[in-house]
């Protein structure tokens, strides 16, 4: 919690003033603050990107090879490999590990979409899942995205293969994930991400409800992510530090995820 006090204080001034090679990953750890980069592990393999990597950041986060498609291909069948060469080389340059993601409604493979299942069956499909992912890297991913993008931006919730449709819709699946994702790992962080809830406004205001609840409620819920795609002419600093303190005020951390600036 304080750590994320201080990137929310210090962000910006911290950007513009600290030399912008070799010094980023020294400044973070000083500030007590995770600063990642997503990354692709095909890469790896090329020095000045290996180098780059370690040299500035000390978090990693898989850009694609932890999403569902990838690590889960077929039905019966896992693909570990890229994903454990994310951990393998957060491991030896000594950076922490931020999983993305667990329960999205896009990248899904086709035997998941186009598979006719039941939601009793979709929910199992995705209990085991999140449990057999989380196990294999427990104690080497710290927080995980567990729920991604559950919103549209008029504040209601996006339908999926994961809620169903007509008459059987439901979105119990984000409380079914994250009570699932607690079992498999109880010391991980759990956090639901979206983009354009930034700063306060409706979609913004429907993750804070879902979260307020949560935590009333006992479901196990550490954080919210804000994806923070922004934009050079974005200037909405005051609705962001508001946002960011009403869901620390429950006791929520707040991770930029995906910050870039187009």
């Amino acid at each position: 919690m304080e750590a994320m006090r201080s990137f929310r204080n210090a962000s910006f001034f911290f950007l513009l003033t600290v030399p912008l090679w070799g010094q980023l990953r020294d400044s973070a750890n000083q500030r007590l603050i995770k600063f990642g980069a997503a990354v692709d592990p095909t890469k790896f393999s090329e020095a000045a990107y290996a180098s780059a990597l370690a040299r500035e950041f000390n978090q990693v986060e898989a850009e694609n090879v932890m999403k569902f498609g990838p690590i889960h291909p077929t039905k019966d069948t896992y693909s570990f490999t890229a994903s454990d060469q994310v951990i393998q080389f957060a491991q030896l340059n000594k950076m922490a590990v931020r999983g993305h993601t667990l329960v999205w409604h896009s990248q899904n493979p086709s035997w998941l979409t186009d598979g006719g299942f039941s939601l009793p069956q979709l929910m199992q499909i995705m209990q085991d899942h999140i449990t057999t992912v989380m196990q294999k890297y427990a104690g080497k991913v710290y927080a995980w995205d567990v729920i991604n993008e559950p919103f549209n931006d008029d504040g209601t919730y996006r339908q999926s293969v994961w809620t169903g449709s007509g008459a059987n819709a439901s979105v119990g699946y984000i409380e079914t994930a994250l009570k699932t994702a607690r079992a498999a790992d109880p010391n991980a962080l759990l956090f639901i991400n979206d983009f354009n809830v930034e700063t306060t406004g409706t979609k913004a205001d429907a993750l804070y409800r879902v979260a307020q609840d949560f935590r009333g409620r006992g479901v196990p819920l550490d954080g919210v992510g804000l994806q923070a795609h922004l934009t050079v002419s974005f200037n909405n600093y005051a609705g962001l530090d508001a946002n960011i303190k009403r869901f620390t005020d429950l006791g929520l951390q707040v991770h930029i995820t995906e910050l870039d600036v187009r």
